[in-house]
């Protein structure tokens, strides 16, 4: 069987194709294929990545991978600080996941320092609760940096890292109006920084902060001020303390005394004494501290709890 192929040739008189010989239907055929693997060999050197294009890629490859990973790190933080928090009851639990969260900041710092510049306030929020959780200089100039965010949950855990973290580098100035913001979790984390600066840092701007926060209506603000008035010995807190042995929170009466005893106020263990009675366990237990701070020879024998 032979098998006639047509290529466009001459017309003849009639115009019909006249047929061509088989070979120059594959000498047309070879070189077209020649010229059609030569055209995308070009092409694909056309297409061939620039080296710098490509090192443009991996970067951005890696730093999609170096987000994602920032994310399950700030999830993880995130979720564990809730667990920490449901735990408020169960202090053992809550102590052993607070080592836990201090191994994991330390492990991840660089990561939690850069989420404190992120331009997610959520981000932000997170990694600065999730220094609490140390006590490392490191912190501070970071933390100090957020003060003035505007979002008051990322200052409200920045001054809560700084309640562990602060030293002569956290401005009080600065510090010192939070403990009257309209937010009560920024008074009462405010004056927690304020009562550890007062340990090492004489400012009456301070102390003037921690002694109006004692008649906050807020009774958390109210318990951080009677704390910060003991442990940073200010005596001018003494009237206050002296009334807020009689506060309706029994955490607040209890911490009275305790800062009234590290004031060193002999003069008050007549007002102190009544909480021997008292029906909370702590009030009783931190009225009896006091006392034998105050008057190590003291006698109990006489109080005893009420029915």
């Amino acid at each position: 069987m032979t098998i006639r192929t047509y290529v466009w040739g001459d017309l003849n008189a009639n115009h019909k194709l006249r047929p061509a010989p088989t070979r120059l239907l594959v000498v047309v055929l070879g070189l077209f294929l020649m010229t059609g693997c030569s055209s995308l060999t070009e092409k694909d050197d056309e297409f061939e990545e620039d080296p710098e294009v490509t090192e443009r890629n991996e970067e951005k490859r890696l730093a999609t991978l170096q987000e994602t990973n920032r994310d399950r790190l700030f999830n993880t933080l995130d979720n564990e600080m809730r667990a920490w928090r449901q735990y408020s009851s169960d202090r053992e639990n809550q102590v052993t996941l607070e080592g836990y969260l201090a191994q994991y900041v330390q492990a991840n710092m660089a990561a939690v320092l850069s989420g404190l510049d992120s331009e997610s306030s959520r981000y932000k929020s997170i990694c600065a609760a999730s220094l609490y959780f140390i006590e490392d200089p490191i912190v501070v100039g970071p933390l100090v940096a957020l003060l003035n965010d505007p979002d008051p949950g990322v200052v409200g855990n920045v001054l809560m890292a700084l309640s562990r973290n602060a030293d002569d580098r956290v401005p009080v100035e600065k510090i010192a109006p939070l403990t009257r913001s309209p937010h009560p979790d920024l008074r009462q984390n405010s004056v927690l920084v304020l009562g550890r600066l007062s340990s090492t840092v004489t400012s009456d701007v301070a102390s003037d902060a921690i002694v109006a926060a004692l008649t906050d209506e807020t009774p958390t603000v109210r318990f951080n001020a009677v704390k910060a008035a003991g442990e940073g010995r200010i005596y001018a807190a003494a009237p206050l303390l002296l009334e807020a042995l009689r506060d309706p929170w029994p955490g607040i009466r209890a911490h009275a005394a305790l800062s009234l005893a590290a004031l060193g106020k002999e003069d008050a263990i007549d007002l102190i004494r009544p909480l021997l009675t008292d029906r909370s366990d702590l009030a009783r237990a931190a009225a009896r501290s006091a006392i034998l701070v105050l008057n190590p020879n003291a006698s109990f024998e006489s109080d005893t709890l009420q029915p």
